[in-house]
């Protein structure tokens, strides 16, 4: 039978054993988070990344960002083969795999944005059509009034106006 003392590990030795190795793990990863070449050769080759500062093209790639992700990348794989020697299992970083994601998300929003922007355009060219019409419309029913009131003018004035005059009739009113 086992002594509750000696715990899960097999013993004190092996609580000891398993209390070192999760403290190595602390020392690891905090040496990495700092950064291994601060540590080691200060003023080194290896300093800690900086995040991808996004220049260029709103969705291309550009040279400089295929340049800093393959260093992340590098940088990365670095750090995980150590904490992989202490004992960690971590999957490295492939970084084409990286590139060609982010190729496709960037197809992906172009054509996203290309179909928002063809739309934006359609919405304005019908709004330009609904306007055009409307004007033509004001205007023709602006020129039916006006004449429809010219064509009234000249009813009332042919009504209540005085008869047009001939001068031979004129001359007869006179005689008598």
């Amino acid at each position: 039978m086992q002594n509750p003392a000696q715990g899960a590990g097999g013993g004190a030795a092996g609580g000891a054993k398993e209390l070192g190795k999760q403290f190595l793990y602390g020392i690891i990863a905090d040496m990495i988070g700092k950064g291994v070449g601060a540590i080691v050769a200060p003023g080194g080759p290896t300093v800690p990344s900086e995040p991808m500062q996004t220049t260029g093209s709103r969705y291309n790639i550009t040279p400089e960002q295929v340049r800093e992700t393959q260093r992340y990348v590098n940088e990365e794989n670095f750090r995980r083969s150590v904490l992989n020697r202490a004992g960690a299992n971590l999957p490295y970083l492939d970084a084409d795999e990286i590139l060609r994601q982010t190729v496709e998300t960037n197809q992906i929003l172009m054509e996203q944005a290309g179909a928002r922007e063809r739309a934006l355009e359609q919405v304005r060219q019908q709004g330009a059509v609904q306007s055009a019409l409307a004007q033509s419309m004001g205007q023709a029913v602006g020129t039916g009034l006006t004449s429809l009131g010219g064509v009234n003018q000249q009813f009332i004035s042919s009504l209540y106006g005085r008869p047009p005059v001939d001068p031979l009739e004129a001359e007869l009113g006179r005689a008598f």
